[in-house]
C-alpha cells in the first residue's frame, strides 16, 4: 500500500464516523442472522423506492418520427397540410401554430378552402380549459392559437378533417334501372380525410418565444412578410441562374468557334466526330436559351406576386383589407 494511503487510513481511524462504521461492521460479522436481516431490508427498501418512484413519476410517452412529422397527407388524396412553425410562450400561456395547406383536387386553388376543414383539439391531461382559435390568413395559410396552456401541458393533438369533395368519387351517370343504380357502397376509413399533429414539449420543433399579444392582423402581416422574403429569394435565385446560363452559353460559343476552326484541318472519321461535337454544343446552347426565357417569364410572375403582397401589406396596416373567412374557436375535447 502506498505511503500516502497508509497515512490517510490512520487519520481516518480517528474520525468518530469511521469508528462507528468499524464497530457496526464488526457487530454484523459476529451476528450472522442480524446481518442477513439488515441486508434483506436494505434491498427491500431500495426496491420499494424504485416502485414508488415509478408510480408517482409522470408518464412519458415516446412518439415516433412519423407521429411528429410536420407534413401530413390526407389518405384520400384530397391534399396535404404542413406545420410550418410552432411557438410556445409559457408566460402568456399561448401556443401559436402556422399551417400551410395544399389542395390536390383542383388545378386552380393553391390551398384548401378553410370552410372545408374541421378542427379538433385534444389534450393528454384532463381538466385543462384550453381553447383553440383557427385564423385563416391567406389562401393557403392558416394560423392556430391555443390559449390557456398550463405549464405542464405535455402534449396537445390537433386533428384536421378535410371535407373537400373528390370529383373522381362523384357519380354523374344515369342508371338504367333502380337495381343497377344501387352500386355497392365503399366504406371509407375514418382517417382517410383526417390528419393529426402532435404538439409536445418532447419535440425540438416546438420553439419557446415570448408572445405578448396575438391578433389576426399581426399574424397576417407576419405571413405576408415571410412570403415576401421567400419570393425575393426566388427572384435572386432566378437572376443568378440567368447570369450563369449566359456565361455558360458564352463558353459554349467559344468552344464551338474553336471546333469550327479545327474542322478545316480534319477529314474522314475525325471530321465527323468534330462535327458531332459542334451539333451537341448547339443543342445545349438552345436548351440553355430556353431555360433563360423560362426564368425571365418566372421573374415576371414573381414581380407580380411581390406587387400583390405589397398591396395586401398596405391594406392590412391601414385596416382596409377584408379577410374572406371568420375566426373559428374550438374548445378542447
Amino acid at each position: 500500500m502506498p505511503k500516502w494511503s497508509k497515512q490517510w487510513l490512520e487519520k481516518a481511524k480517528t474520525w468518530s464516523f469511521f469508528k462507528r462504521f468499524i464497530t457496526f461492521k464488526v457487530w454484523l460479522e459476529d451476528h450472522t442472522i442480524h446481518r442477513k436481516v439488515f441486508t434483506f431490508f436494505a434491498l427491500l427498501l431500495a426496491w420499494l423506492s424504485l416502485l414508488v418512484g415509478a408510480m408517482v413519476s409522470p408518464e412519458r410517452i415516446r412518439y415516433t418520427k412519423e407521429e411528429l412529422n410536420t407534413r401530413q397527407i390526407f389518405g384520400n388524396g384530397s391534399g396535404e397540410v404542413t406545420l410550418v412553425s410552432q411557438l410556445y410562450s409559457p408566460k402568456t400561456k399561448l401556443i401559436v401554430l402556422s399551417f400551410q395547406t395544399k389542395d390536390s383536387t383542383s388545378s386552380v386553388r393553391e390551398g384548401i378552402v378553410s370552410q372545408e376543414l374541421t378542427w379538433h383539439l385534444y389534450g393528454k391531461k384532463k381538466g385543462i380549459q384550453a381553447s383553440m382559435e383557427v385564423i385563416p390568413v391567406t389562401d393557403n395559410r392558416l394560423s392556430v392559437v391555443i390559449r390557456h396552456v398550463p405549464s405542464g401541458f405535455d402534449t396537445f393533438a390537433v386533428e384536421i378533417t378535410n371535407h373537400t369533395a373528390l370529383s373522381n368519387e362523384l357519380d354523374v351517370n344515369i342508371a338504367s334501372s333502380k337495381d343497377s343504380s344501387q352500386t355497392p357502397s365503399k366504406r371509407k376509413k375514418t382517417d382517410e380525410n383526417s390528419v393529426q399533429f402532435y404538439i409536445t414539449t418532447a419535440n425540438k420543433e416546438l420553439k419557446t418565444k415570448q408572445i405578448t399579444s396575438v391578433s389576426r392582423e399581426d399574424i397576417a402581416l407576419a405571413a405576408v412578410k415571410e412570403e415576401k422574403e421567400f419570393q425575393e429569394d426566388q427572384m435572386q435565385k432566378l437572376k443568378n441562374s440567368i447570369e450563369q446560363l449566359n456565361q455558360s452559353i458564352k463558353t459554349d460559343q467559344t468552344t464551338k468557334e474553336g471546333l469550327e476552326i479545327e474542322s478545316k484541318y480534319l477529314s474522314g472519321v475525325d471530321l465527323e466526330a468534330n462535327q458531332k461535337k459542334i451539333e451537341n454544343l448547339e443543342t445545349e446552347m438552345i436548351t440553355k436559351t430556353k431555360a433563360i426565357d423560362k426564368a425571365m417569364a418566372n421573374i415576371q410572375l414573381v414581380e407580380e406576386k411581390l406587387a400583390n403582397l405589397t398591396k395586401k401589406e398596405t391594406a392590412i396596416k391601414d385596416g382596409s383589407f377584408q379577410f374572406t373567412d371568420a375566426i373559428k374557436t374550438i374548445e378542447m375535447e
